[in-house]
C-alpha cells in the first residue's frame, strides 16, 4: 500500500470514529464538543440578576492627575536627603572599617636545614 492509500484508509476510520460518537452522545455539533449545538454555558449576555436591580454603570474614567512643581520639588528634596544620610552612614563605615583593619604582613619562618 502506498502512503496515500494509507491515509485514505485512516481519514475513513476517522470520519466513521465521529459519527458512531455523535450517536453515543447524542449530539450533532462539531467533534470533541459535550455540549448539544447551540447552547452556551453560564448566564446569559444581557440579563439581569436575580435581585432585580439594574448593572451597575461602569464609572467614567477620572482624569489623569498632575503634580505641582512645588510638590516636585518637596518630594525632590527629601529623596535627596535620604541619599546624603545613606552616603554619610556608607563613609562613616567605611572609616570605622579602614581604622579598626590594620594590614598587617605574615611573616614565615623558613625551616632551617639541618647539615650533617
Amino acid at each position: 500500500m502506498d502512503i496515500n492509500g494509507i491515509l485514505i484508509t485512516i481519514d475513513n476510520e476517522i470520519s466513521n470514529l465521529q459519527q458512531a460518537r455523535a450517536l453515543l452522545t447524542g449530539s450533532s455539533g462539531p467533534a470533541g464538543s459535550s455540549a448539544p449545538a447551540g447552547k452556551q454555558r453560564g448566564r446569559p449576555k444581557g440579563s439581569v440578576s436575580k435581585s432585580g436591580k439594574a448593572p451597575a454603570k461602569v464609572a467614567s474614567k477620572t482624569p489623569k492627575r498632575t503634580m505641582s512643581e512645588e510638590g516636585k520639588q518637596r518630594i525632590s528634596a527629601a529623596q535627596k536627603a535620604r541619599w546624603a544620610a545613606q552616603k554619610k552612614s556608607v563613609k562613616a563605615a567605611g572609616k570605622k572599617a579602614s581604622s579598626t583593619k590594620k594590614a598587617t604582613k605574615k611573616t614565615v619562618a623558613k625551616p632551617e636545614v639541618a647539615t650533617a
